[in-house]
């Protein structure tokens, strides 16, 4: 299970500092920021206003950056 990003959320902070600013809760833990359907994880981020339409391609970055991440059901050992 994963708790947070950790480093990776610092990192992503410094690599989209705009999608973070937009974020309604950009220092949430990651089990607050989605959900699991079906033993899928579907992210359900909340933003402060829509994305204009330059910052739609940084949103995509970021979607395809945390979609890679591996979460899991299991507990961490």
């Amino acid at each position: 299970m994963v708790e947070g990003f950790g480093e990776l959320g610092g990192e992503l902070g410094h690599k989209f500092p705009r999608v973070f600013r937009l974020a309604e809760h950009p220092d949430a833990k990651v089990h607050s920021l989605g959900e699991w359907e079906n033993n899928v994880w579907c992210w359900k981020l909340r933003w402060r206003r829509r994305f204009f339409v330059w910052e739609e391609t940084l949103l995509r970055e970021l979607m395809e950056t945390i979609d890679a991440a591996q979460i899991s059901l299991e507990a961490d050992a």
